[in-house]
């Protein structure tokens, strides 16, 4: 897949908990996303890192080329994200947030495209034993 076959957005989304942290991400979608794998990728080191860090956009590139949805995002207090680090212990808040970000995202490509919703979850639940250990 070639670079120009990848559309690049940037978004917003809420961070779970309370008081819900407004969070700024990008969106990286293949031309054929239809089936598309949703990969979150967080960068290293809230302090001195962020979503741009060069390792992140590159995975990310990479697995945009390889026919994966990307998202990245900016932890709390990083960028234009809203709210303060706290050193690891909220941050899994972000990171929850950005995954219910991906099922409402995806649901929303998967209807762009004229495929039902309800197919995309109840395919996903049905097979989601497959993905998970316990």
């Amino acid at each position: 897949m070639s670079l120009s076959a990848l559309a690049e957005r940037s978004i917003t989304f809420y961070s779970k908990g309370q008081p819900p942290l407004l969070l700024e991400g990008v969106v990286n979608t293949p031309s054929k996303a239809e089936q598309a794998p949703v990969v979150v990728l967080c960068h290293p080191q809230p302090a001195s890192s962020n979503m741009n860090d060069s390792l992140t956009a590159a995975i990310a590139q990479s697995l945009g080329e390889a026919g994966m949805i990307t998202l990245r995002f900016n932890f709390r207090g990083v960028g234009l994200s809203q709210g303060q680090q706290t050193d690891g212990r909220l941050e899994p808040l972000d990171l929850a947030g950005a995954i219910r970000c991906c099922h409402q995202c995806c649901f929303q490509i998967c209807k762009s495209m004229g495929r039902d919703a309800w197919s995309v979850k109840h395919e996903y639940e049905s097979k989601q034993s497959d993905y998970c250990t316990k």
